[in-house]
């Protein structure tokens, strides 16, 4: 009785569930970048987070260059460049939602 008990005491601790990293995780990790904060940002590139259709997305942006903004999705990959989603109808919703905020 004792092996059984201990057997279900092993199995148990063995199978605990990992927690998945969030999607905010995964693309801080793969660009490399640290959460936000309440530091200065100044130049550096940044990330907003949005929502559109249930899923989030980031736009990579700079408050000091003119560049093109990606939009990234989970995975960190440019849903623009790689024809992942439909790009303009989220470049739509950003764009509307900018202007509601600025």
């Amino acid at each position: 009785m004792k092996y059984i008990l201990a057997f279900f005491i092993i199995v148990n601790l063995v199978s605990c569930t990992r927690e998945e990293p969030d999607c905010t995780t995964i693309v801080l990790n793969q660009l490399q970048m640290n959460p936000y904060s309440n530091q200065e940002i100044g130049c550096k590139t940044f990330l907003i987070l949005f929502e559109f259709d249930n899923e989030q997305y980031f736009l990579e942006t700079n408050n000091c260059a003119d560049m093109s903004r990606p939009i990234l999705d989970c995975a960190g990959n440019d849903v623009c460049e790689n024809n992942i989603t439909n790009c303009s109808e989220i470049s739509d919703s950003i764009y509307q939602l900018e202007n509601r905020i600025g």
